[in-house]
């Protein structure tokens, strides 16, 4: 009991330290952060571990290097005074050691751990074959050395007698040895390094200067094809005008531009193909563009101005698409169309079966025939990228770009000349304000689009010289007595 300042008696209880109280229920993530910190202080100890068995590895395989670079240093007096490597093998390993030193190894191998022993396994792994090697090498070395130094005297004494005889005979034959052919230094070089132990080491061809006679060497047999026909084109063609014969063949295609250069380049291509009587393989052609750019018309019109120029591809013509091949008996196809041309549209239908067969017979065929594949640009990327084989002998390629309003009326004016019609002035600006309205809507206008607009410009024109009435209507004619097709037979 003691006594409070207000004179009252209260128990005096002895003051100790005061437990932590925890505020609440622990959460999840104090359990987990207490569980990342254990792991964390794991990992540190385990890293230091791994440190401390690198250091040891690393000081265990620098002594065995030097160990090593010492025996290799003690060998190499020995070889040079004539001991065999054999001799040298024997004394090294196959003798037994002694007692102590036996001991003492064993001592050291109870005292290590498991991981130090494994490390030194591995880093003595192979060392004996170094040893082999090396020592094989010293003595493949010594003993080239030693006939040369023995016949080096006879050799020079023997060349000094042939300077003094006949100095001109030696120039001779150093300019014969210059002309000496490429094959038969490269017949040579197996036989020189036959008797070598090192097999396994790959021999380093020595730099040999390849002159005009012996590029041919150098050629991979694969591209060999494509040499010749690069070889055989003229390139100078490029530079070329069309000619009259050809102006009128590819008509409105000559206007078009981007496509002067591959036009020539193609025409170039086709003539060399087509006087090699089949001896080329490549130079068939691929043209890419939208539907409805005229793909097809154009490579008809190369083929028949090939046709022309060089009196070939005479032989059967055909059409057919991708899709369609991959059903068809393609010995059956080839030999209809032998000697003349075959159009693909649709190429890339083609499935890969297809494609690969096909390579063959293009590969096979001795008839200089023609191959033309017709497809999107993204359609014969994916066949290049899939049928590498194929694609190589497609060289020449040509891309129809998106024709301007002027290259689709100009067409528009041919295609109205091909169908037995001609159009006045009003009715070709009519043909402007109907492609122009095309254009504005964001679609892209190709040739076919032109094509309906004069076929309904001539189904028009042709009612309106038909039935009761039509003695009433003026139906205009050109000079030459084709009808004319006027603005009200284009607008719509």
């Amino acid at each position: 009991l003691a006594e409070e300042y207000d004179g009252q008696l209260a128990l005096n209880l002895p003051q100790g330290e005061e437990d932590e109280q925890v505020a609440g229920q622990l959460t999840i993530n104090d359990v987990l952060e207490d569980w990342g910190k254990q792991q964390r202080a794991m990992e540190a100890a385990l890293n230091d571990a791994k440190k401390k068995n690198l250091e040891k590895a690393k000081e265990q395989a620098l002594r065995e290097a030097n160990q090593i670079m010492d025996r290799l240093v003690n060998i190499s007096p020995q070889l040079e005074a004539g001991v065999s490597p054999d001799e040298l093998l024997k004394e090294e390993y196959l003798s037994k050691p002694e007692p102590d030193q036996k001991a003492s190894e064993q001592k050291i191998l109870e005292n290590a751990d498991d991981e130090t022993v494994k490390s030194a396994a591995k880093i003595l792994e192979g060392v004996n074959d170094m040893l082999q090697h090396d020592i094989d090498t010293m003595s493949d070395d010594t003993a080239e050395e030693a006939p040369e130094k023995a016949e080096e005297k006879p050799e020079e004494k023997v060349q000094e007698e042939k300077a003094s005889e006949e100095p001109s005979e030696e120039k001779e034959e150093s300019e014969v040895s210059d002309e000496k052919p490429l094959n038969e230094k490269v017949e040579e070089r197996p036989e020189e390094k036959a008797d070598n132990t090192r097999a396994f080491e790959p021999l380093k061809p020595s730099p040999v200067q390849v002159d005009d006679k012996t590029r041919v060497l150098d050629i991979d047999v694969s591209g060999l094809e494509k040499q010749i026909e690069s070889e055989a084109l003229d390139d100078t063609r490029l530079d070329v005008d069309y000619s009259d014969e050809e102006k009128s063949i590819l008509s409105y295609f000559v206007d078009v531009h981007d496509m002067k250069p591959q036009i020539q380049r193609t025409i170039s291509t086709l003539k060399s193909k087509c006087e090699s009587d089949g001896s080329i393989k490549t130079g068939n052609l691929t043209i890419s563009g939208p539907d409805g750019c005229g793909k097809t018309a154009l490579a008809s019109k190369l083929v028949q101005i090939a046709q022309k120029e060089t009196g070939k591809l005479m032989g059967g013509a055909g059409r057919i698409t991708g899709d369609s091949l991959n059903s068809k008996n393609l010995n059956t196809l080839i030999s209809k169309v032998k000697g003349g041309s075959l159009m693909i549209e649709k190429a890339g239908g083609m499935n890969y079966r297809t494609a690969v067969s096909l390579s063959l017979l293009i590969e096979n065929d001795k008839s200089g025939t023609l191959f033309i594949l017709e497809d999107s640009e993204k359609e014969l990327n994916k066949l290049a990228a899939g049928a590498t084989k194929l694609w190589n002998y497609f060289t020449e390629h040509i891309s129809i770009p998106e024709m301007t309003l002027d290259e689709l009326v100009n067409f528009g004016k041919v295609y109205v000349l091909e169908c037995g019609y001609s159009m006045d002035d009003m009715g070709i600006l009519a043909l402007y304000d109907r492609i122009g309205m095309l254009q504005g809507s964001d679609e892209t206008v190709c040739l076919q689009d032109v094509k309906d607009i004069i076929d309904e410009g001539i189904s028009r024109n042709k009612k309106r010289s038909k039935g009761f009435f039509s003695h009433f209507s003026a139906r205009m004619s050109d000079d030459e007595g084709r009808p004319m097709l006027q603005e009200k037979d284009i607008i719509e």
